[in-house]
């Protein structure tokens, strides 16, 4: 039986990870909003410096929700090869769903370098 070296040797761990990022994620969200509210009456340097941080913040969650859903439909498919028990996915109906999804190929042009 094949036993996890790391934390983040099987989908599941991972997918924990990424739970808890996300958590520290929508925290970051409300702090940077709540810096905004009480200090944006001026346009200075550091209210433009907690406008980009909250965007990248947004941008961030994105790419973790949808790593998230890549994962889940990971362990989807896993679990239809036989490869991994049958526990309940984080994002199931999304899993479930992505298997009637039509098929595209993905060339990477989108990642910068």
């Amino acid at each position: 039986m094949y036993r996890p070296e790391t934390p983040f040797d099987s989908i599941e761990n991972a997918q924990e990870y990424l739970r808890l990022l996300s958590e520290v994620i929508a925290e970051g969200k409300q702090t940077v909003e709540a810096d905004l509210c009480v200090g944006t009456a001026g346009g200075g340097q550091a209210s433009r410096a907690l406008q980009l941080i909250s965007y990248k913040l947004e941008k961030l969650d994105i790419h973790i929700r949808m790593s998230r859903r890549i994962l889940n439909d990971l362990l989807m498919l896993g679990r239809l090869l036989g490869n991994q028990p049958n526990t309940k996915s984080d994002d199931g109906a999304h899993a479930a769903a992505s298997l009637n999804e039509p098929k595209v190929a993905y060339d990477g042009s989108d990642v910068a370098i």
